[in-house]
């Protein structure tokens, strides 16, 4: 199907801001001189009369419902885990096993801590 949201989709200058935006996030990720925190969400051209308080509950509101409808897959964590370098490969491994014997890979979400 054709998803007009796609990166492919994108203007071209967006894909350019994008990705240099994911470079230096990598490159602070790999040096030890930044500290990110896991936690950390970036998000751009947010309406001006959005206040604060509107934009947490948008966000609570938002991973509520993809969590709810399963939008995290096990392909997502794994890419996660290997793009920040949290995991190496045994780590990840590790995690899946366990997680398929728990059931649960993807952490409650905690609306109180937004």
């Amino acid at each position: 199907t054709h998803d007009p949201n796609s990166f492919e989709n994108l203007p071209e200058s967006d894909q350019l801001k994008r990705g240099r935006a994911h470079q230096e996030k990598s490159t602070k990720l790999r040096s030890p001189l930044f500290f990110i925190n896991p936690y950390r969400l970036s998000v751009r051209n947010l309406a001006k009369h959005l206040d604060e308080n509107e934009f947490k509950q948008l966000v609570v509101t938002g991973v509520t419902n993809g969590l709810k409808r399963g939008l995290v897959t096990k392909d997502d964590m794994i890419a996660h885990w290997r793009s920040s370098g949290e995991l190496d490969t045994r780590g990840i491994i590790e995690k899946i096993t366990s997680a398929d014997k728990s059931g649960g890979l993807i952490p409650p979400f905690d609306e109180k801590r937004v």
